[in-house]
């Protein structure tokens, strides 16, 4: 079977992760190829993680919506494409366009958030109902919702994320005077990181725990965000730290995982929290509540909840063993629902019934 994915870029991110992984785990079964809209902007250790397992990229690297439609028929024709997966609004009406050019090719598009401004819902209805043959969305929130609001649920099905292969190991951290609390994500309003500081300064200065807040990342609020720190006398409890080549040291260097957004899908930085055995303060978005576990593995409240939060990690600064604790069951939650043997599998079957040998 001839497989391809489609995706905008494959910069550093959550979806273009996620394409990498999927390739990964499809290419001992099917012939698999990934085209790239912005074929320029491709992360060198996702090129390298996709030249091991032998799966070519192409880019289309054009502005026109219309020449890019039309390099990508001519790939999926040349490469005799038999199903093709997208993961992004535009990445879906493209796969949407080409679907129509041939017939015989089946279109698996993605939702990957809960949440989706009223434009871009309904161009992705549209596509879900009359042109793909399937939509997979990452989050069972998302789906829910979605839908509520029309999407047909027999063209509807939800494939959760999965990371790379879990590392057994159990990394043990010394309980040092001075707790490291990470967040690792791009810097959107989708984030609410000024919440995130907000927390970090009641904790620093109304409870007087020493604190190291590890915000890791990119994004457009980049400079917003370092003024909003020296405003808010941050400057000694708060350290950004721009596109690491070492993500996993500040994984392996935290203490505590704090998530704070508006809204998401199936957060992979909470699930890599989860793999370096994390205890995580999240809100209730997206399936955050799947990932974390109240009094197991964290704790999961309401979007802004400031209050919550510094009570919450509060009680995980000053108690170590706790932290431990839940670190440990973080680990257990992410092996008994998010293993990558699951996540193929689940893939397996989708390919399977789209090509009438469901079993």
């Amino acid at each position: 079977m001839k497989v391809a994915l489609l995706i905008r870029t494959l910069l550093s991110g959550g979806a273009e992760k996620q394409c990498v992984i999927l390739a990964e785990v499809l290419t001992p079964l099917h012939d698999v190829i990934v085209i790239v809209q912005n074929g320029e902007q491709i992360n060198p250790h996702f090129r390298e993680r996709l030249e091991q397992v032998d799966v070519p990229v192409y880019g289309l690297d054009y502005a026109r919506w219309h020449n890019k439609l039309m390099k990508l028929n001519g790939i999926v024709k040349a490469e005799k494409v038999d199903v093709l997966f997208s993961y992004l609004t535009s990445d879906n009406i493209l796969a949407g366009g080409v679907r129509m050019l041939n017939k015989r090719l089946k279109v698996v598009g993605g939702i990957r958030n809960c949440k989706m401004d009223k434009g871009r819902f309904m161009v992705n209805k549209l596509l879900s109902r009359y042109l793909h043959d399937k939509t997979v969305f990452n989050n069972y929130s998302g789906y829910q919702e979605f839908i509520q609001r029309g999407f047909r649920p027999v063209k509807c099905q939800v494939i959760s994320n999965s990371i790379d292969d879990l590392n057994d190991a159990f990394i043990e951290r010394s309980s040092n005077l001075r707790v490291n609390i990470l967040s690792v994500c791009r810097f959107i309003e989708q984030k609410d990181l000024p919440t995130a500081f907000n927390v970090i300064k009641q904790l620093v200065e109304k409870e007087g725990i020493q604190i190291n807040y590890l915000l890791v990342g990119y994004g457009e609020l980049e400079e917003y965000l370092r003024e909003l720190i020296i405003e808010m006398r941050l400057s000694d409890s708060v350290e950004m730290v721009i596109k690491p080549d070492n993500l996993q040291d500040y994984y392996k260097m935290a203490d505590i995982y704090l998530c704070t957004s508006l809204f998401e899908g199936t957060s992979n930085s909470i699930m890599e929290a989860l793999s370096y055995n994390l205890p995580v303060v999240t809100t209730n978005v997206g399936d955050n509540n799947q990932l974390v576990e109240e009094g197991e593995n964290g704790m999961v409240l309401e979007v802004g909840d400031v209050d919550g939060m510094v009570n919450h990690l509060k009680r995980l600064c000053t108690n170590g063993q706790l932290r431990k604790d839940y670190g440990a069951r973080s680990k257990e939650i992410l092996a008994e629902k998010f293993s990558r043997s699951r996540f193929e599998e689940n893939y397996q079957l989708l390919i399977n019934a789209l090509n009438g040998n469901e079993r």
